[in-house]
């Protein structure tokens, strides 16, 4: 985690996380407004799915970018419960995000039991974007909020032992 330095890795996984989050943000937006993009991307349940369900990714979504905003602070204040708030939205927004989005991936169970899927060629970049980005990107930054937040009730991590811990930082 950024040679041991959860400080930055808190800084540098909740910043990817808000330019990530708004790209996330402006596709489902671009999706759901652009006439004709459905057709051409996705199967009819997918869209259907996407315009019923438009306001649980995009608020959740705003949320979290809020969120990342606010661990940052934390991080740089050295504030253990603006570090901790956030990491508990990153469960919620997780399980909030794949409800919301594995219908997009148009994977299924078919009847003998397995899992199929209806989607061939480049859609499957929508799975990657809307799906397991999102799950590296949440578990990375909340790993990284945890040991910080650790670091901070231990007295590992304050504005007086960072220069000592910075100095023990490869990068």
């Amino acid at each position: 985690m950024c040679c041991n330095d959860s400080k930055r890795a808190t800084i540098l996984w909740n910043t990817l996380n808000i330019i990530f989050a708004a790209i996330l943000m402006a596709l489902w937006i671009v999706e759901n407004k652009v006439d004709g993009v459905e057709e051409k991307t996705m199967s009819v349940e997918a869209a259907a799915h996407l315009d019923k369900d438009f306001i649980q990714v995009v608020v959740p979504t705003a949320i979290a970018i809020a969120m990342s905003g606010l661990a940052i602070l934390g991080a740089m204040k050295y504030d253990r419960y603006l570090v901790l708030f956030p990491l508990v939205w990153n469960v919620i927004y997780l399980i909030l995000l794949l409800v919301a989005l594995i219908p997009l991936s148009g994977i299924k169970k078919d009847p003998d039991g397995g899992l199929e899927n209806d989607r061939a060629g480049d859609q499957y970049d929508l799975v990657w974007i809307f799906i397991v980005i999102p799950i590296v990107l949440v578990i990375m930054m909340t790993y990284s909020m945890y040991v910080l937040a650790q670091e901070i009730k231990n007295n590992i991590m304050s504005a007086e032992t960072y220069e000592r811990e910075k100095v023990a930082c490869c990068c």
